[in-house]
């Protein structure tokens, strides 16, 4: 393909503009920490209700494809050690009328 002269510069002033978008916009090391700080401050917030909570964060601020100002995306764990106890078993009761359940 024979690209006429004339579109030369606006061929190098597009090529120029896109890498000043891409640097302007990729997220920065700072951003990036904030976003973690962020779901250290969510667990320790939850902390005192649930000791074991862990909020995880996932998307774009993980895999390095996130921009400056894009969301973060987290999941809350609120117990990551799902140990099933005989005590902690559900109680069901059981009546076959109202009036005779007395609790």
């Amino acid at each position: 393909m024979v690209v006429d002269n004339a579109w030369k510069p606006l061929f190098l002033q597009l090529g120029s503009q896109m890498v000043n978008f891409y640097q302007s916009s990729e997220m920065t090391d700072i951003s990036s920490r904030i976003r973690f700080l962020a779901c250290e401050q969510i667990e320790l917030s939850l902390h005192g209700m649930f000791p074991k909570a862990e909020a995880l964060p996932f998307g774009s601020s993980v895999n390095s494809y996130g921009k400056n100002g894009s969301d973060l995306d987290m999941t809350v764990v609120l117990d990551t050690a799902a140990e099933v106890h005989s005590a902690s078993k559900p109680i069901f009761w059981s009546c076959p009328r109202m009036s005779s359940c007395t609790g």
